[in-house]
């Protein structure tokens, strides 16, 4: 089999694609196009790599007509992936139990853990954006206020914020 014959084969038998202005679409390449590297001779490298990335299709297998049709697909360990950095198997198996957990409880625990978090740093974290409102607010006014030194004004503003 030639190579456009195995695009004509690719497109139509393995995609399923019918028509080859839908296969050309996907490339930004047009029916004429398509219709030509399908029956000529030879087909450029461009050609040959936008058909792979298009399509994931496996470059050997197009061009020599070996190999798997598809190319692998990157794959991701995340065991890897924390070991790599350090974390014990306990951290791991930890990870793992969660994300069997059902999405609800897994809300319900990241909910739990932000208010924890929040009350061990003194900040609840809802009333953050709140309190720099505030202070912003009072530093404004305090700056529109005529004949009063910015020390004096800022001061007190700034022990209101920090006493929440």
């Amino acid at each position: 089999m030639t190579i456009n014959e195995r695009i004509k084969h690719l497109r139509k038998d393995i995609l399923g694609i019918k028509s080859q202005r839908d296969f050309g679409d996907k490339m930004g390449m047009k029916q004429t196009t398509v219709s030509a590297f399908e029956r000529e001779g030879s087909v450029n490298d461009i050609t040959i790599r936008s058909i792979c990335m298009a399509y994931n299709v496996n470059e050997e297998w197009l061009r020599y007509g070996t190999g798997n049709v598809f190319a692998s697909d990157q794959t991701f360990s995340l065991d890897e992936f924390l070991q790599e950095r350090g974390a014990s198997q306990l951290e791991i198996d930890f990870l793992k139990a969660y994300f069997d957990l059902d999405e609800q409880t897994r809300r319900q625990l990241i909910e739990n853990f932000k208010r924890r978090r929040a009350e061990s740093s003194g900040w609840p974290s809802d009333d953050i954006e709140h309190r720099v409102s505030d202070y912003r607010k009072q530093l404004l006014d305090e700056k529109k206020a005529p004949g009063e030194s910015s020390v004096s004004q800022t001061a007190p503003a700034a022990d209101n914020f920090m006493a929440g």
